[in-house]
């Protein structure tokens, strides 16, 4: 039997299709009232205990309930002085997955860097040299990272995960990244060649160098500076002295370096030798 129109009198029963909801922030959810008799389902009110948490939207009989922050609220549904509540209660949404990129910054050093993750509070940062055991190195707040304990010669892997309290995302997909192995020290001699005023810088092979620096200072205090720079594979470099200053004293040493992804890889410096004039 239906009830008197514009009246909710008579209104027997109201129940929710749900009597919870749990709903990750942002998410949407829908409620049903069961109105007997039915003739009052389209007068249902519907309301929310904090909408701060949840809101409801109207929709006859039919809700729409969004969630907003974090909480608990209750929905009521109610008509003819019966009511009928849910409660939902929102979580935070899970948090993604970092997307990680490595490059190498010096010889010594592996820049490690990555996406902003919504709503994280900062990022943990593993490493590995085996590629199964990660261990972490690092907690930060921000985008990036470098990693300046690296060796020689050494494969590291790398992975980031983001985190807020207790939450923890998915660590990230490995990335790897080899420090690269120092080219070693050359060894140095100095020939001078008085009639012609010259004298010739020459060193042994040094494997993967691609250049040689030389240093050069004036006088035993003076301090080392570089001077030329020349191809590794040459062997040797040769120059003049005969403009240098009479009463001085001029040394030098030299060190190899080859580049790798756009960062030189040096040497140590060879011995110094000198010119005395």
């Amino acid at each position: 039997t239906g009830g008197v129109p514009g009246t909710t009198t008579g209104v027997s029963v109201i129940t929710l299709n749900k009597a919870s909801l749990s709903l990750k922030e942002g998410a949407i959810g829908e409620l049903t009232a069961t109105v007997r008799p039915t003739s009052f389902a389209s007068q249902v009110a519907w309301k929310t205990s904090n909408s701060k948490v949840a809101t409801v939207v109207k929709n006859g009989n039919k809700a729409t309930v969004k969630a907003v922050k974090a909480g608990t609220a209750t929905i009521t549904a109610s008509v003819g002085g019966k009511q009928a509540t849910c409660t939902v209660k929102v979580t935070e949404p899970n948090l993604s997955t970092p997307k990680v990129k490595v490059k190498l910054s010096s010889a010594n050093a592996v820049k490690i860097t990555w996406n902003k993750v919504k709503g994280a509070a900062g990022y943990y940062i593993y490493r590995t040299t085996n590629g199964r055991t990660f261990k972490k190195i690092k907690s930060v707040k921000g985008l990036s990272y470098t990693d300046k304990k690296i060796k020689s010669g050494t494969k590291y892997g790398y992975r980031v995960a983001a985190y807020k309290g207790k939450k923890i995302s998915s660590m990230s997909a490995k990335k790897w990244m080899a420090a690269p192995a120092k080219p070693s020290t050359p060894k140095m001699k100095l020939d001078r060649h008085n009639a012609e005023q010259k004298f010739t810088i020459s060193w042994n092979k040094v494997k993967n160098a691609q250049k040689i620096e030389i240093w050069r200072k004036v006088d035993r205090k003076g301090k080392y500076r570089k001077w030329k720079t020349v191809s590794a594979n040459k062997r040797k470099a040769t120059y003049s002295y005969k403009n240098y200053t009479r009463g001085h004293n001029y040394f030098y040493q030299i060190r190899a370096y080859y580049t790798k992804n756009n960062v030189k890889i040096y040497s140590g410096y060879s011995k110094g030798l000198g010119i005395v004039l």
